[in-house]
């Protein structure tokens, strides 16, 4: 009889291990990509964060994006990709395309459009593209 209850238990234990996991495929979306950087000047050089819509942070530095090298930083966990999400809603709002010798950047691209945003550093028409841009820097926790 006491073998029969030690196997009711342990039969209970591993019943309820199995039962009680649960596997998180909640995954929240990044609406666009992100690429945000700075560049310009004499060398021609960029360098900022690339962060994809399945939420892979990247740094890049080279004279272009597409020919730039990408290092892995890190994945963002849902909270920061809803706090992007937030950011990407404010920056549908703006139309800027200054250029100058030294400038910034965010760019946000999907399978479906894709808008520019630049401004020359300290640019009283950027707003808070500033803010903005220092927030995504902050949310990925890369140093510029």
């Amino acid at each position: 009889m006491k073998n029969f209850i030690w196997i009711l238990i342990l039969f209970s234990f591993i019943v309820s291990s199995c039962c009680s996991q649960e596997i998180s495929s909640n995954k929240t979306k990044l609406k666009y990509s992100i690429i945000a950087g700075e560049g310009g000047g004499v060398t021609g050089r960029h360098s900022g964060v690339f962060i994809d819509t399945s939420s892979a942070v990247y740094s890049f530095e080279g004279k272009s994006f597409d020919t730039a090298k990408k290092d892995s930083v890190m994945m963002l966990d849902n909270a920061k990709i809803e706090k992007l999400n937030s950011i990407i809603d404010s920056l549908m709002n703006y139309d800027l395309r200054e250029s100058g010798n030294i400038y910034k950047y965010i760019i946000l691209k999907n399978s479906k459009s894709e808008k520019r945003l630049s401004w020359i550093p300290g640019s009283v028409n950027a707003g808070k593209l500033d803010t903005y841009y220092n927030n995504i820097f902050e949310i990925a926790k890369f140093n510029k």
